[in-house]
């Protein structure tokens, strides 16, 4: 992939070159654990490099935020919590670590906590679709469609999202509205596999 190893090349460039340091440094190394992590996959790789921004700048909130991400997609929920809590504490204000903190919550089916978190990301930050989203999502999970819906209709109604977002989450609350919907567990499963994959297309 040609964007990748451009990528990647221009961040080892930067970083061999000796004319960084401190956060600014840190910052590259992120930057280059992103590309590893987001077009390549490789989250080994991407980890080492979030390890380094993290020597280097040990209070930088998103090195700790997305590595917590990193080790989320190696199913190692333990280790991403730790991360996520890490990146609270340093950055009280961080929406999007309460965000990804109750995606982590969510996974390991405490869905309270996770309601909390993506309440906490709300009033931080009104403006986080996706934290919208993945509260709506739990309480689907937790069977409370009414409250899922009233979410995925005040997220749809947001103005400003592009009209591809909104044709995508008003399609969705018609089939929500449709009382056929709520009528068996698979269903409501169904769902939420599509409220999901809402979701990715809006991270």
């Amino acid at each position: 992939m040609a964007s990748f190893d451009a990528a990647v090349s221009a961040c080892t460039r930067a970083i061999t070159s000796g004319r960084y340091s401190g956060s600014k440094l840190a910052k590259i190394f992120i930057d280059r654990g992103l590309q590893w992590s987001l077009l390549k996959g490789d989250y080994d790789h991407a980890i080492a490099d979030f390890n380094e921004a993290i020597r280097i700048d040990p209070k930088n909130a998103l090195a700790y935020s997305e590595r917590g991400i990193a080790w989320s997609e190696k199913h190692d929920d333990d280790r991403a919590l730790a991360d996520q809590n890490t990146a609270i504490q340093i950055d009280p204000k961080n929406a999007l670590a309460y965000t990804r903190r109750g995606m982590i919550w969510s996974y390991k089916d405490d869905i309270n906590r996770a309601i909390a978190d993506y309440s906490e990301a709300i009033q931080l930050d009104p403006k986080l679709p996706v934290a919208f989203m993945l509260r709506g999502n739990a309480w689907m999970k937790k069977q409370d469609f009414r409250k899922a819906l009233a979410i995925y209709r005040a997220c749809s109604l947001r103005p400003g999202r592009p009209k591809g977002d909104r044709a995508r989450k008003q399609g969705f609350e018609r089939t929500l509205t449709s009382h056929a919907a709520f009528r068996t567990p698979e269903a409501s499963e169904t769902l939420l596999r599509r409220a999901i994959d809402i979701v990715k297309k809006l991270v």
